[in-house]
């Protein structure tokens, strides 16, 4: 997820006064290399907006692995070149997923406006095998692993096929049917947020500031 922030005016660097006005805000430049320290508005404005993005994605009932995609969510090195500022949010790859949902192979509901789409190419079964063989998922009910337990005590199997049958069985749903869109990260994205951004930066350097669209 990377926001390009651009500094209104004739596109050339800042200028010294400018730089010495950042300086007030940890920003340090080196001609040429860009940023080499924090600059204080641009990561108050980041961390507040992941702090939404990780409330908002907490209040979606999906897997997330643990938490593994919010603890992947973090802001990455601030980087300013010419005019432009790039805040980029790093987050685990399948974040987009998650967010705008996919298609399923046969139908579409669960996330009709999603460029994603299942094809023919199975999902892998590991990570939904391991879901199921979990036992702190107390956002479940029942939890995955007493769903296991009682597959395996109805059909006279160990728990490890159980959790390696319903896994195969839930990836084959996955894959026809999709993935629901959350949209944890964009419904966060409204223009009071970007707003908010943009006027303590046009204040912070004296420039009109506008912000590109999220990739």
């Amino acid at each position: 997820m990377e926001f390009d922030l651009y500094v209104g005016g004739s596109g050339k660097k800042l200028t010294a006064t400018q730089r010495d006005a950042l300086k007030e805000f940890g920003v340090n430049l080196d001609l040429g290399k860009g940023v080499t320290g924090p600059n204080k508005v641009l990561v108050n404005w980041a961390k507040k907006f992941i702090a939404l993005v990780k409330k908002n994605l907490a209040t979606q009932q999906i897997n997330t692995a643990s938490n593994v995609l919010s603890q992947s969510i973090q802001l990455a090195p601030i980087n300013l070149q010419d005019a432009k500022y790039a805040i980029a949010i790093e987050a685990a790859h399948y974040w987009k997923f998650i967010n705008y949902g996919v298609k399923g192979a046969v139908t579409q509901d669960k996330a009709p406006q999603s460029p994603f789409q299942y094809r023919n190419k199975p999902i892998p079964a590991r990570a939904i095998q391991e879901w199921y063989s979990s036992k702190t998922s107390a956002r479940y009910s029942p939890p995955p692993a007493q769903i296991v337990y009682k597959v395996a005590s109805e059909r006279g199997i160990t728990p490890e096929k159980a959790a390696r049958s319903l896994s195969y069985a839930t990836r084959e749903n996955i894959r026809r049917h999709g993935i629901r869109a959350t949209y944890f990260f964009t419904n966060v994205l409204t223009d009071d947020v970007v707003n908010m951004l943009v006027n303590e930066m046009s204040e912070t350097i004296g420039k009109q500031i506008s912000v590109a669209s999220p990739r």
